[in-house]
């Protein structure tokens, strides 16, 4: 047994302190490589924008909320007519549709909204969909060891752009660029297997003036330690930036499900007024692929959902208002209140009007 591992074969690694401003240690760890047993920690490097510890539980898959309320992150600044108008863009905000969906249940209603990036109405969701989306192809790579489920440890690395080199971060076409050139580099110092990013134009602590950072949850390939040469990491990118200085690069890791979900939400989030600058999110690497879901299945009976038409929403309301109580039937089951349709699109989350479907 090797003197850096425990009787399990795990990885005796250094306690916080020890970490503190960057490790330079580099060695190999052995299995089960990426799932290291190891205790959430930080890299301390400087103050570049990331999410608060508060409230940070331990969890599994399981716990991950299905419903899409997203934790109240900035998405808008205040001034934002001041912000230079190539980097912001036209913000719409969508009018849901109420669906009526029918399976061997019954009837039901389900909101439908347009998804755009752009859209203010479907930010929250939006947000949730795409968090969701990255824990899951995270949560491929947990398994079990006995008893005991191992998740894989995830480096979460912001790189924040100087303040003297920021006017070019407006030229989209640089932004990927740099992208693909700081994924490069992760790939030779923190020796990553494939990573997610999303680049942020604001941030919570500077809400009112172009921050632009990339944001990268990075997981590396087996046998190598998390803990990253801060040093290393911070001559590279002013190497890729060509900047005299010494840039802001602030870096964490964890395996807990519960601190993983909270990055995927809050690198996920969207930025409404500045979704053309943004972009969509990206993966770089050899990632796992997305499990297609038979989302137009009913979970309850395994019956294939139809979509009959939508209802107005005026009719909705005055159901829940005064239907109930004077005994009418529900708009959704009178054909005469259905509107038919021959496409209708973005209805992968079907979620519902109120916290309980409406059935027959």
């Amino acid at each position: 047994m090797k003197e850096n591992q425990d009787a399990q074969g795990y990885a005796i690694l250094p306690t916080d302190d020890v970490l503190e401003g960057g490790s330079t240690q580099t060695q190999p760890l052995s299995v089960p490589d990426v799932f290291q047993d190891v205790p959430f920690s930080s890299d301390r490097g400087g103050a570049g924008d990331r999410p608060s510890r508060a409230g940070v539980r331990q969890t599994s898959l399981l716990d991950l909320p299905e419903s899409f309320e997203a934790p109240n992150y900035v998405h808008y600044p205040s001034n934002l007519p001041t912000f230079d108008s190539e980097i912001i863009n036209p913000v719409s905000a969508c009018k849901p549709k109420y669906l009526v969906v029918s399976c061997h249940c019954g009837r039901r209603v389900v909101k439908s909204t347009c998804m755009k990036l752009s859209c203010k109405t479907c930010k929250d969701t939006l947000t949730m969909r795409r968090a969701r989306s990255v824990m899951e192809r995270l949560m491929q790579l947990s398994y079990k060891d006995g008893a005991t489920q191992l998740y894989p440890t995830v480096l979460y690395i912001v790189f924040t752009m100087p303040l003297s080199l920021r006017a070019k971060c407006k030229d989209r076409t640089y932004m990927v660029h740099l992208r693909k050139k700081i994924w490069t580099m992760l790939q030779t110092v923190a020796h990553a297997r494939f990573a997610f990013e999303a680049t942020h134009p604001i941030s919570e602590d500077h809400p009112d003036e172009f921050h632009p950072h990339l944001n990268f949850l990075v997981v590396q390939k087996p046998g190598h330690s998390p803990y990253l040469n801060l040093s290393e990491l911070r001559a590279y990118y002013a190497d890729i930036l060509g900047y005299d200085g010494t840039p802001d690069i602030y870096s964490q890791y964890s395996n807990k499900p519960g601190q993983l979900w909270k990055w995927c939400q809050y690198v996920s989030r969207t930025f409404p007024a500045f979704s053309k600058w943004c972009g969509s999110t990206k993966w770089f690497g050899k990632y796992p692929k997305a499990k297609r879901k038979e989302s137009q299945v009913c979970a309850d009976c395994g019956q294939k959902i139809s979509i009959l038409g939508y209802i107005d929403y005026a009719d909705l309301m005055l159901y829940e208002l005064y239907g109930f109580a004077a005994g009418h039937d529900p708009p959704w089951l009178n054909d005469k209140k259905i509107t038919p349709f021959h496409r209708i699109k973005h209805t992968d989350e079907l979620a519902p009007v109120s916290a309980e479907y409406y059935k027959d």
